[in-house]
């Protein structure tokens, strides 16, 4: 780790953990759930020999417990990187996965309620941004492809097509500023995915897309201006 090619791993255990009464489990069955892979002899032998301890692990009330767990750290940890789920076998990965799935928008859900009832901004800001980074992680590939197609389409309204929108000095007019909000919203809204925009969030991210041309052209920098 010294020449920092090599990252410490840090380990935390979390819920929920697993009563077991055999005494006299060997550490067999441990060894083998830690391998990343396990071919069809080491599946038999785990299935075989371990039917009871593996029931309990894969109990569905467990699994509705970690991925509860799940949804609820992976936004809230200092570090906003990629995570990954090692399950005991490929049903219970699927299984994972579609809990997970369904509490992700629930959670996301709870959130956007929770922006609207804070009166305390910063708290509001900082819910804003998990459900950003949630959203941002549920995205389907169909739906990263929208987003991006929305980006160009937005550039080419205001870059090319007539009637123009980004007029000269439009930025020093509250008319003109207002039309450019407005036609930034139209091309949006045609553009972006239904699934996830609710008001409240196209209207944030309308505003944002707009303040951020407004600042480019208040600079004189690139297309804006």
């Amino acid at each position: 780790m010294n020449d920092g090619a090599t990252v410490p791993l840090f380990y935390s255990k979390r819920v929920p953990e697993v009563q077991n009464q055999n005494d006299e489990l060997s550490a067999e069955f441990y060894e083998i759930l830690e391998e990343e892979n396990l071919d069809p002899d080491q599946q038999a032998k785990l299935e075989q020999r371990f039917a009871s301890e593996l029931e309990v692990i894969k109990r569905d009330d467990r699994l509705e417990t970690i991925a509860k767990d799940i949804v609820y750290h992976f936004p809230r940890r200092g570090y906003l990187g990629k995570g990954m789920v090692i399950a005991v076998d490929k049903f219970t990965a699927v299984k994972m996965y579609d809990k997970v799935q369904r509490l992700w928008k629930e959670e996301i859900k709870a959130l956007r309620g929770q922006i609207k009832q804070t009166p305390d901004e910063l708290l509001a800001a900082r819910l804003k941004r998990m459900v950003e980074t949630m959203r941002k992680e549920a995205m389907t590939k169909e739906e990263e492809k929208r987003v991006r197609l929305a980006a160009k389409a937005l550039l080419q309204r205001l870059t090319e097509e007539a009637p123009r929108v980004l007029v000269q000095d439009w930025f020093k007019d509250s008319q003109t500023r207002l039309a450019v909000r407005d036609e930034v919203g139209k091309v949006l809204d045609r553009h972006l995915p239904d699934e996830g925009y609710d008001k409240d969030l196209f209207a944030q991210k309308r505003d944002q897309v707009f303040e951020l041309t407004l600042d480019l052209a208040i600079n004189h920098r690139k297309w804006a201006a």
